[in-house]
Protein backbone atom coordinates (compact mmCIF):
# COMPACT_ATOMS: atom_id res chain seq x y z
CA UNK A 1 0.00 0.00 0.00
CA UNK A 2 2.85 2.41 0.67
CA UNK A 3 3.74 2.43 -3.03
CA UNK A 4 0.69 4.61 -3.60
CA UNK A 5 1.23 6.91 -0.63
CA UNK A 6 -1.56 5.41 1.46
CA UNK A 7 -1.22 3.42 4.66
CA UNK A 8 -3.17 0.30 5.56
CA UNK A 9 -5.13 2.25 8.19
CA UNK A 10 -6.11 4.95 5.69
CA UNK A 11 -7.27 2.23 3.33
CA UNK A 12 -9.15 0.09 5.86
CA UNK A 13 -10.99 2.87 7.71
CA UNK A 14 -13.46 3.71 4.90
CA UNK A 15 -13.78 0.04 3.94
CA UNK A 16 -14.74 -0.97 7.49
CA UNK A 17 -17.10 2.00 7.75
CA UNK A 18 -18.80 0.95 4.50
CA UNK A 19 -19.15 -2.63 5.74
CA UNK A 20 -20.61 -1.44 9.05
CA UNK A 21 -23.14 0.83 7.30
CA UNK A 22 -24.08 -1.96 4.86
CA UNK A 23 -24.63 -4.42 7.73
CA UNK A 24 -26.83 -1.98 9.65
CA UNK A 25 -28.81 -1.20 6.47
CA UNK A 26 -29.24 -4.93 5.85
CA UNK A 27 -30.64 -5.55 9.34
CA UNK A 28 -32.96 -2.52 9.24
CA UNK A 29 -34.18 -3.35 5.72
CA UNK A 30 -34.87 -6.95 6.69
CA UNK A 31 -36.79 -6.07 9.86
CA UNK A 32 -38.82 -3.16 8.49
CA UNK A 33 -39.25 -4.77 5.07
CA UNK A 34 -40.67 -7.94 6.61
CA UNK A 35 -43.04 -5.95 8.82
CA UNK A 36 -44.15 -3.79 5.87
CA UNK A 37 -44.69 -6.85 3.64
CA UNK A 38 -46.79 -8.50 6.36
CA UNK A 39 -48.83 -5.32 6.80
CA UNK A 40 -49.32 -4.74 3.06
CA UNK A 41 -50.52 -8.30 2.39
CA UNK A 42 -52.95 -8.47 5.32
CA UNK A 43 -54.62 -5.04 5.28
CA UNK A 44 -56.79 -3.17 2.81
CA UNK A 45 -56.90 0.59 3.21
CA UNK A 46 -57.34 3.79 1.26
CA UNK A 47 -54.08 4.91 -0.40
CA UNK A 48 -52.55 1.43 -0.48
CA UNK A 49 -51.65 1.81 -4.17
CA UNK A 50 -49.81 5.07 -3.46
CA UNK A 51 -47.86 3.46 -0.61
CA UNK A 52 -47.01 0.47 -2.84
CA UNK A 53 -45.77 2.87 -5.51
CA UNK A 54 -43.51 4.68 -3.05
CA UNK A 55 -42.14 1.37 -1.81
CA UNK A 56 -41.43 0.19 -5.37
CA UNK A 57 -39.72 3.40 -6.55
CA UNK A 58 -36.15 2.34 -5.56
CA UNK A 59 -36.54 -0.82 -7.63
CA UNK A 60 -37.76 1.02 -10.73
CA UNK A 61 -35.63 4.18 -10.64
CA UNK A 62 -31.89 4.17 -11.35
CA UNK A 63 -29.63 4.74 -8.31
CA UNK A 64 -28.55 8.16 -9.60
CA UNK A 65 -32.15 9.40 -9.62
CA UNK A 66 -32.76 8.06 -6.11
CA UNK A 67 -29.52 9.70 -4.93
CA UNK A 68 -30.57 13.00 -6.49
CA UNK A 69 -33.99 12.82 -4.85
CA UNK A 70 -32.36 12.10 -1.46
CA UNK A 71 -30.03 15.07 -1.91
CA UNK A 72 -33.00 17.30 -2.77
CA UNK A 73 -34.97 16.08 0.26
CA UNK A 74 -32.13 16.01 2.80
CA UNK A 75 -30.08 18.89 1.35
CA UNK A 76 -29.58 22.20 3.09
CA UNK A 77 -32.63 23.67 1.30
CA UNK A 78 -34.77 20.52 1.48
CA UNK A 79 -37.69 20.01 3.83
CA UNK A 80 -36.18 17.12 5.80
CA UNK A 81 -32.71 18.71 5.69
CA UNK A 82 -34.03 21.88 7.36
CA UNK A 83 -35.73 19.84 10.08
CA UNK A 84 -32.58 17.78 10.76
CA UNK A 85 -30.44 20.92 10.85
CA UNK A 86 -32.91 22.63 13.20
CA UNK A 87 -32.99 19.65 15.60
CA UNK A 88 -29.30 18.70 15.59
CA UNK A 89 -27.73 22.03 14.56
CA UNK A 90 -25.83 20.15 11.87
CA UNK A 91 -26.49 19.31 8.25
CA UNK A 92 -26.41 15.66 7.20
CA UNK A 93 -25.28 16.53 3.68
CA UNK A 94 -21.56 17.17 3.44
CA UNK A 95 -19.45 18.66 0.68
CA UNK A 96 -17.15 16.08 -0.89
CA UNK A 97 -14.98 18.79 -2.42
CA UNK A 98 -13.83 19.99 1.01
CA UNK A 99 -12.77 16.47 1.96
CA UNK A 100 -10.98 16.08 -1.35
CA UNK A 101 -9.15 19.35 -0.80
CA UNK A 102 -7.97 18.34 2.67
CA UNK A 103 -6.82 14.82 1.87
CA UNK A 104 -4.89 13.44 -1.03
CA UNK A 105 -6.85 10.73 -2.78
CA UNK A 106 -5.45 8.42 -5.40
CA UNK A 107 -7.85 6.68 -7.72
CA UNK A 108 -6.55 3.81 -9.77
CA UNK A 109 -8.41 2.63 -12.81
CA UNK A 110 -7.17 -0.48 -14.58
CA UNK A 111 -8.08 -0.75 -18.21
CA UNK A 112 -7.91 -4.34 -19.48
CA UNK A 113 -5.06 -4.59 -21.97
CA UNK A 114 -3.95 -1.07 -21.10
CA UNK A 115 -2.03 0.75 -18.42
CA UNK A 116 -2.91 1.71 -14.86
CA UNK A 117 -3.91 5.36 -14.74
CA UNK A 118 -3.51 7.38 -11.58
CA UNK A 119 -5.34 10.59 -10.81
CA UNK A 120 -4.25 12.71 -7.86
CA UNK A 121 -6.58 15.19 -6.24
CA UNK A 122 -5.37 17.73 -3.70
Amino acid sequence: MNNYGITAEEFLTPVLLSLRVAFIALILSFVFGTMMAHFMTRKKFKGKIILETIIMLPIVLPPTVVGFILIVIFGNNGFAGNIVEWIFSQSIIYVVCSGACEYRCIISAHVPGGKNWFFKYR
